[in-house]
């Protein structure tokens, strides 16, 4: 069936057990609105699954392609959130290929003209970083800040008021 076939995309083992990867996943959701705010029971079980299936299937992908080619190096390139703290596919494929090498490369948004500004709980596991210039504010002043969401609200509102048009 389509639904079978579909599950052969995903990793034949996928753990969602209590620990660190599921405490910072869980952490993540439950203080940022922007992953719909706080979640708990079934819900938040839900997305935490889904967050393991692709790190666990990266994992399995990996340790699939090093087992057919012996000696072989993989770059894989995945959000970081994938590999912080040397959490979600890193942690699922040491568990996969134990002793395997592997160099963890991760993003830091930074005053590059300070490098003391560079926090040690924020290189999260990284063997090496990759250093991002800090991104503006995204306005010059509260101002200005203002007068875009009253723009934004205006804009919902109107286009709200004129319903779904087939």
């Amino acid at each position: 069936s389509d639904l079978a076939e579909k599950r052969g995309w995903a990793a034949a083992e996928i753990r969602t057990e209590d620990g660190p990867y599921n405490r910072k996943f869980l952490g993540l959701m439950n203080g940022d609105a922007a992953h719909g705010g706080v979640l708990s029971g079934a819900r938040a079980e839900s997305s935490f699954a889904a967050q393991v299936t692709r790190d666990e299937t990266m994992a399995d992908s990996i340790a699939n392609f090093l087992h057919a080619r012996p000696g072989a190096r993989v770059v894989h390139i995945t959000g970081a959130f994938h590999a912080e703290d040397r959490l979600g596919t890193i942690e699922r494929l040491q568990r996969r290929i134990p002793g395997i090498r592997i160099a963890v490369l991760l993003p830091l948004q930074a005053k590059l003209s300070d490098p003391a500004a560079i926090e040690k709980d924020r290189i999260k596991g990284a063997d090496f970083l990759i250093l991002l210039r800090q991104a503006p504010d995204p306005y010059a002043s509260d101002k200005e800040r203002r007068a875009a969401e009253a723009r934004q609200a205006s804009a919902f509102r109107t286009a709200s008021g004129q319903g779904c048009k087939l």
